[in-house]
Parts: structure tokens; sequence; C-alpha cells
């Protein structure tokens, strides 16, 4: 059919594709409709329909296995296209999921040395405050301050590059 089908053509495209199974003169099924419906059949399922308008009636059982022949062979064309299609979606999603996997330890691993840096000098002031002089008091408090600032840092990097993942965030390149 070229051109937009009508409403009856609708629902007879409709019902071939849900059945997968043709309909129209020649088919055994609804042999009173003037226009020959065949299913582009995959493995499993239909991937459409096709309405022959007014040639059913002429053509023979011959013709209409050569037409149904070629419909197969287009819903197996669909069916492989799908199946490209799941395949690329399913590779972009490992993928994906591999490179957040590579960040989160990238970025675990960052925040492991702050934090060694801190629990070291804290436990040391905790621990021999009394025997440490001042300036090894100062320079143990002093690393605190500077792998807390540190920390804090990654952290708002993380976050802002978590905010990148967000809807509607654009990206200015220059």
């Amino acid at each position: 059919l070229i051109g937009e089908p009508d409403a009856d053509q609708r629902a007879g495209l409709a019902l071939c594709a849900r059945e997968s199974r043709p309909l129209g003169p020649g088919s055994g099924r609804y042999q009173e409709q003037p226009d020959l419906y065949l299913p582009l059949r995959g493995r499993h399922t239909a991937f459409g329909a096709v309405v022959l308008a007014g040639v059913g009636r002429t053509m023979d059982a011959d013709d209409i296995d050569h037409a149904q022949a070629l419909c197969d062979q287009m819903g197996q064309a669909l069916q492989r296209a799908e199946t490209t299609r799941r395949e690329r979606e399913a590779r972009d999603q490992a993928h994906d999921q591999g490179v957040r996997n590579a960040l989160l330890a990238a970025v675990s691993h960052d925040y492991r040395t702050p934090l060694a840096t801190i629990m070291s000098a804290a436990s040391s002031l905790e621990q021999q405050g009394d025997r440490l002089g001042a300036a090894q008091r100062q320079r143990l408090a002093t690393a605190i301050g500077e792998e807390a600032s540190r920390l804090a840092r990654l952290t708002e990097n993380t976050l802002q590059l978590a905010r990148l993942d967000a809807p509607g965030v654009q990206l200015r390149c220059d």
C-alpha cells in the first residue's frame, strides 16, 4: 500500500502482526477482505505487517507464498536490526558501568591518602601528645588541617562531577 491506510486496513495490519499470520484472499482467513495482509515475521514474533491493497484476488497460492517469503526476509532483517540495537545498548551500558567503577576506584584511592594522614596525625597527637614538642604538635595539627582541606576539595569536585550527569546540565566547552 502506498499512502496512508484506512481504518479497516489499520485493523487488518494490527491483527495480522499480532497473530503473525496472513489474512485476506487466498490465506484461508478472512477471505472476504479485499486486501491481502502478510506479517513481517522474525524468528519468534512479527515485527509488523504489509497490506497488498486490491491484489489479493489476482494472486495465486504460489504468488502469496513468494510474497510471504519476501515479507519474512524483511521481518528477519528487522529482527537483526533490533538485535544489533539491543547489543549496542548492552555494550554501551557495560562500558558506562566500567567507567563508573573506574571512577569510583580512583575517587576512593584519592580519599585514602588524606584520610590515612589525618588518622595517623590525630592518633599521634592523642597517644603521644605529652611527649611531643610544640613544633611537632604544630606540624601534626597543620597536616590534619591541610589534609582535611584536601578532602573537602576532593568532595566538592566529586559532587560537581556527579552533577554533570544530571538531566538538563549542558557543558560549555571553550
